[in-house]
């Protein structure tokens, strides 16, 4: 398994493939390996700047057989950088920044919760 590191989180199992099509908000067409296969995008906004068929994009697999995808896209190319699209990404980062004593913040990481519903 091909492991990459970003900051303080890891990536498992990462693919080069080719993006094709997003038919909608959640689903990013690519081709890998010759094969046309369906991953799940976590960021719902547009991205047209960066999502551009054709662009190498980066897809890790999840064999979760509860999972409706077996690919989530992590990353594409752009300008010759590699530029992260997980919007999931950031709060995990800040997570396990917190739990590794890399950031302090004088008592407050006892009660920090990520996306924790507020009032209704």
């Amino acid at each position: 398994m091909k492991r990459v590191k970003t900051g303080v989180m890891k990536y498992g199992n990462i693919h080069k493939a080719v993006f094709r099509l997003r038919p909608n908000r959640f689903i990013a067409k690519c081709e890998l390996e010759g094969e046309q296969v369906k991953a799940h995008v976590h960021n719902t906004g547009r991205c047209l700047e960066l999502l551009v068929p054709g662009c190498t994009a980066y897809l890790e697999e999840n064999l979760n057989s509860a999972r409706k995808t077996n690919y989530t896209l992590i990353s594409v190319k752009k300008f010759g950088s590699i530029v992260n699209i997980d919007s999931i990404a950031p709060n995990k980062a800040f997570h396990e920044a917190i739990e590794q004593g890399q950031i302090e913040l004088s008592g407050l990481a006892q009660v920090l919760k990520p996306e924790t519903r507020y009032s209704d």
